[in-house]
């Protein structure tokens, strides 16, 4: 994650709550000129020794910023998706098995009725 990524989330996550820039600043208690520099990207939000740590580190920025173990989240939460797809197709096969012998009897007890 890079400087500019970071700003464009910020600035993403207050226009989908539908705030101004001064809005915003006011609900995070610094002054609105303060936040419009972060935001236009004239205050670094990120030290440019954190890349250099991450780098001697052999990691992403992010990583160092999040923790790893926001990885191991992310991993999980992908193998419980793919268990839920599984159990959903489980669960529409079966339903369709269902409606297929209730066709099916429907069908014996319309011939008997005969």
């Amino acid at each position: 994650m890079d400087e500019r990524s970071l700003k464009e989330n910020i600035r993403r996550i207050r226009e989908s709550l539908g705030m101004t820039q001064e809005e915003f600043a006011q609900e995070l208690g610094i002054d609105a000129s303060t936040y419009w520099r972060l935001e236009e990207g004239k205050t670094r939000l990120i030290s440019p020794y954190l890349y250099k740590i991450a780098e001697f580190a052999r990691m992403e920025a992010a990583d160092l910023i999040a923790g790893k173990d926001l990885n191991k989240i992310l991993e999980e939460s992908a193998d419980i998706k793919e268990k839920l797809e599984s159990q959903r197709e489980f669960y529409e096969q079966k339903l369709s098995e269902r409606d297929s012998t209730i066709a099916n009897l429907n069908r014996l007890i319309d011939s008997l009725k005969k």
